[in-house]
């Protein structure tokens, strides 16, 4: 037997090797095709710049891309356990700001300010996990509650951009390890690399994985999903906070702001590197060269030229593009999105009637009562059987309404009550009512529309300067306005292509969109918004009827209208089934990729009247007027009693949470607290109440 075992064992050693060697071409493999662009991209800078490669080249793109490459590692952490998370570039600026702010000059004091930024960072990433994996509240909106919450943080901390970050802290994290040979930078992204690497081999590493593919089957192998998922937000917070760190050493200042322009970036990232949005797939690595492959473009940009004006649209439109091709490469969800158009197309006539008839049976059956014996008060019994779960969703929000005015009447006196604070809040809750109304549709279809800041924008500065250029032509207002709103159209088929078609999550897609928008915004400029208003949209907010302004009819029809169209139209219908399962809504007949357009048409729709109507309430269009809008139309939809997931929801219940979100900025306001402080009080009340929501559910 000795000399079989002597002869088999080198053939043993060899097939071992073998497979090793192929278990580490499958590990690479993945991130070839990411590394090989990094390099090309490299080249191109060094050879279009004329410059010759050095040490300096070097260890500038390492630093360049080192905050974005640990950002997006935290990302894709809680990509890999099918989580999101919004608030990273929120929590990479608390980094930023509370070393810019409290570090002092002594080594010591530097590095303890250092650790505690880290850790105030996991913090967050903490509630985040909190809230999601153990509350079993949805990703999107917690996570975008605390982005508007930690920024009012940030802007507590740091009011303005400013600060100092120490010379030394700067040194350590972006200076020489070895001067002239080593770049600091670089070997902090890898020592991030690392720990990705430790953490891949433990039992963590392997749950991350497991409940990422399939959470059910995890549970049923004795994975703590919940646990895994809270960890994973907590590892993610302590990567932001290890990118805000790197990013204080960059710029040697703070910044309560900076790191939201991050955002989309962050996503772009860690899907060109490989990581499935699905969850279960992907890793660091290719997130790192692809953070280095989008710092790259920026740096060609500068070779080239290309105008400040101009660069902020081609980089959105090249993340876009990437996102789409990474998207149609990785499990191309585009593909199974037209066989599902096909699919349903195919039987869309003979079984919408199925479909019809079903709903028809079953409103029947919910108006069936029991004997007569139990009928007394009948009409009030058939009423709350028909409309009960609808009163749910919309009384709580217009009896915290009462409470707030009657809390303001309490605490800012006389000038409550009056026709003064009516005729504000109307105009007030009008542009937030108007663009919840689009994105409530959206939700209810299952998706969200983050590009409704700077479609306002957009479509407000096109049409002062539309009219300043061509006011002075008979009949040409109403010919600007239907452009305008043609634009805002148009924006949202863009939205639903890159959803429907490419297999984008609408949540990427429109923080996409949204700076491509901001780019057109300041290519159209030039940075400085010129044009007029029309006088027709300024007598909208004049002084009327009885000291209300005529725009208020405006707000009364558009709950007229928002209540038929959610609630009394097939469109409406067909929304509820696609945001209640799109599966079971194409089965029954419902044109899927048809309704999900339509939502995004009526929000960008939403989006281009509610800039006509902000430049008529200012009376001018200025840059990024339309952000401030796009948190208080969430938190009205969800306030309203909307599911983040979809497929429930009422216009009457948006609209009062619109109403009552206005007349909370109004007590902050009156209560003369900060822009900080609203952010923190809106974010907050996001979260009540999705967790108010979570709890009526359960």
């Amino acid at each position: 037997m000795n000399p079989v075992r002597n002869i088999s064992n080198p053939g043993m050693g060899r097939e071992s090797e073998l497979l090793a060697v192929r278990a580490a071409w499958f590990a690479v493999k993945p991130v070839l095709p990411v590394l090989l662009v990094a390099i090309l991209m490299f080249v191109a800078v060094v050879l279009l710049g004329g410059i010759s490669l050095s040490y300096f080249q070097v260890s500038s793109a390492a630093s360049g891309m080192a905050p974005l490459a640990l950002a997006a590692m935290g990302e894709t952490v809680v990509i890999i356990v099918r989580g999101f998370d919004l608030s990273a570039g929120a929590i990479v600026s608390l980094s930023n700001v509370i070393v810019a702010s409290q570090a002092g000059d002594s080594p010591g004091n530097q590095m303890l300010w250092s650790c505690l930024a880290v850790l105030a960072a996991g913090g967050v990433g903490a509630v985040n996990g909190y809230l999601i994996a153990y509350r079993r509240l949805q990703p999107i909106v917690v996570t975008l509650a605390t982005m508007f919450m930690v920024s009012g943080i940030n802007l507590m901390i740091l009011p303005f951009p400013g600060g100092n970050v120490p010379i030394g802290t700067s040194n350590f994290f972006a200076g020489d390890l070895v001067e002239g040979v080593v770049p600091a930078a670089a070997v902090h992204v890898v020592v991030a690399l690392l720990i990705w690497a430790v953490v891949k081999k433990t039992r963590f590493g392997t749950a991350l994985y497991s409940v990422g593919g399939n959470e059910e089957a995890a549970t049923a192998r004795g994975i703590r999903a919940a646990r895994t998922k809270f960890f994973s937000y907590v590892l993610a917070g302590l990567f932001y906070g290890y990118g805000g760190l790197l990013l204080s050493a960059n710029t040697g200042s703070g910044d309560p702001l900076g790191g939201n322009a991050l955002l989309l970036s962050i996503f772009a990232a860690v899907v060109i590197g490989g990581t499935r949005l699905g969850g279960g797939r992907g890793g660091c690595l290719g997130t790192v060269l692809a953070a280095f492959i989008l710092m790259q473009i920026s740096s060609l940009m500068l070779v080239l030229s290309v105008s400040t004006n101009i660069a902020p649209l081609f980089q959105g439109v090249i993340v876009l593009v990437a996102i789409a091709i990474a998207s149609l490469l990785s499990g191309s969800p585009a593909m199974a999105t037209l066989s599902g158009v096909r699919a349903t197309l195919a039987g869309a006539f003979g079984a919408r009637r199925s479909f019809r008839m079903e709903r028809k049976i079953r409103v029947q059956e919910a108006l069936k009562l029991p004997d007569n014996d139990e009928l007394a008060g009948g009409p009030i019994r058939r009423f709350l059987l028909q409309y009960g779960d609808k009163m749910k969703m919309i009384v709580p929000v217009y009896v915290l309404l009462a409470c707030v005015i009657i809390a303001s009447a309490l605490l800012l006196g006389s000038t409550v009550l009056t026709v003064n604070y009516f005729n504000s809040l109307m105009l007030l809750t009008l542009i937030t009512a108007l663009l919840a109304l689009g994105q409530g549709i959206v939700v209810i279809s299952g998706g969200m529309d983050l590009s409704v800041g700077q479609a306002v924008t957009l479509c407000g500065v096109l049409a002062a300067g539309f009219y300043g250029q061509f006011g002075h032509i008979e009949g040409m207002v109403p010919l600007i306005f239907v452009v305008v709103l043609a634009v805002g159209a148009l924006i949202g088929v863009l939205n639903a292509i890159g959803v429907v078609f490419l297999g984008i999550p609408a949540v990427i897609m429109t923080i996409g969109a949204n700076g491509v928008l901001s780019g057109f915004t300041l290519l159209y400029t030039n940075g400085v918004p010129s044009g007029t208003v029309p006088e027709s949209l300024r007598w909208l907010f004049g002084r009327g009827w009885y000291g209300f302004a005529p725009a208020i009819m405006i707000l009364f029809a558009l709950l007229a209208i928002g209540w038929f169209l959610v609630s009394r139209t097939r469109f409406g219908w067909r929304v509820l089934s696609v945001g209640s399962n799109p599966v079971v809504a194409g089965l029954s007949g419902v044109p899927v990729a048809r309704t999900i357009t339509l939502a995004f048409v009526v929000s960008g729709l939403c989006s281009a009247s509610a800039g006509l109507l902000l430049i008529g309430y200012t009376g001018s269009a200025v840059l990024n007027m339309g952000e401030a809008y796009l948190l208080p139309a969430l938190a009205a939809v969800f306030m309203g009693g909307t599911l983040a997931t979809g497929g429930r929801g009422h216009y009457l219940g948006i609209f009062g949470g619109a109403f009552l979100l206005t007349a909370i900025g109004m007590l902050v306001t009156g209560a003369d607290l900060s822009h900080a402080v609203r952010q923190i009080v809106l974010g907050a009340v996001v979260l009540a109440a999705i967790l108010f929501l979570n709890e009526s559910e359960s």
